[in-house]
């Protein structure tokens, strides 16, 4: 790498990047809307999940996350964070993100408040879309049916995802006392997956139609 493109891959890995938090249980259906909103070029879906879950298993990175996944643990907020950072590093450098055109869709990052407060050395957070599903079966339910349609084995084990419940709920609840209420916009997650991206959609382009 010569140094004109060392000095621009540092520039751009240090400009702090604009992001939506799209937050919720596992199950809420964080995925499926970061997914459907991505379809905009404005949007980038980055899930911290897909990622730690393409990890080698062989890798020390792996190695490290599964030890901790495996038993529906957090990895360690600073190594997470440090994984996460040299990815979206890579994205820019590869020109998948263009962060001078595109916001981040924030998916399953971050989880803890020490992740919150991390983050911030990387992006400001500009809106919280929050969904919500009252019924802890219906996240069960939800679940047990994507385990068995994408084989994921981080599902499959009833009692590792009732121990993510439970993390969530001790420990992930807790970041959204980091953000002003203005900033959090709840919605209804039991709705069908159109409506939940009509709502989101109404959200987002006031949020935008301000930026502008």
């Amino acid at each position: 790498m010569s140094k004109l493109s060392a000095s621009m891959y540092n520039l751009a890995s240090m400009a702090k990047h604009k992001a939506i938090l799209i937050f919720g249980a596992p199950g809420s259906g964080k995925g499926t809307l970061s997914r459907f909103l991505s379809g905009s070029p404005l949007l980038y879906h980055l899930s911290s999940g897909e990622f730690f879950r393409g990890l080698s298993p062989q890798s020390d990175a792996g190695k490290v996350f599964h030890a901790y996944a495996d038993k529906g643990q957090l990895v360690p907020d600073e190594v997470t964070m440090s994984l996460w950072s040299a990815y979206v590093d890579t994205l820019i450098t590869s020109n998948r993100f263009n962060p001078k055109e595109q916001w981040l869709l924030l998916d399953g990052i971050p989880r803890t408040p020490n992740q919150a407060e991390l983050i911030k050395k990387y992006v400001d957070i500009e809106s919280v879309l929050v969904l919500e599903v009252p019924r802890e079966q219906e996240l069960i339910d939800r679940i047990a049916k994507r385990a068995a349609q994408e084989k994921r084995g981080d599902d499959a084990d009833p009692a590792v995802f009732r121990k993510r419940l439970e993390v969530f709920k001790e420990e992930t609840l807790a970041v959204l006392e980091g953000y002003p209420p203005s900033m959090i916009h709840k919605i209804n997650a039991q709705q069908t997956p159109l409506c939940v991206a009509r709502d989101a959609l109404i959200i987002l382009s006031e949020l935008i139609k301000d930026e502008d």
